[in-house]
């Protein structure tokens, strides 16, 4: 008997995952960053250190380093490639828009989107969203790691 088939949007977020995971862009450090914001999930383990470098109000470069399971490495990876020459006000709109996102009421695009599919997995959203959180802390020049749990 062969198993149902998944959603478009499971296998969207599968295969997102298994690509940023395997292979994160932006994984390294910057060389001078203007904003740095970090988190750690203690149940799990995962770790994001988050830099930005903003200039003139506009980000135009994100990096980070850190270790965790692959939807916590690949939600990072594609935060830093979709925030790169947004302003502040568009950065924290986004960290809402992910958020709603997860909890199924909200509705991103891009490969952003892809995480859409967490809503039906509430024991993941921690750590998709731990990124988002470092991004928030380093927005408001919090010291103290961010924490989803």
């Amino acid at each position: 008997m062969k198993a149902p088939a998944e959603p478009a949007s499971m296998e969207l977020y599968h295969k997102l995952i298994l690509e940023h995971g395997r292979q994160p862009r932006h994984l390294r450090r910057l060389d001078a960053a203007t904003h740095r914001g970090c988190g750690h999930n203690r149940s799990c383990g995962d770790r994001i250190d988050l830099e930005l470098n903003l200039s003139s109000g506009r980000v135009y470069d994100c990096a980070f380093e850190g270790s965790g399971c692959a939807v916590c490495l690949a939600s990072a990876s594609v935060l830093c490639g979709i925030v790169i020459g947004a302003d502040e006000a568009r950065l924290r709109q986004l960290a809402a828009d992910f958020d709603a996102m997860l909890g199924g009421g909200a509705v991103m695009d891009g490969e952003i989107g892809a995480f859409a599919a967490l809503a039906a997995h509430p024991g993941r959203r921690k750590c998709a969203s731990l990124s988002w959180h470092a991004l928030l802390n380093a927005l408001n020049h919090q010291n103290a790691p961010a924490q989803t749990e």
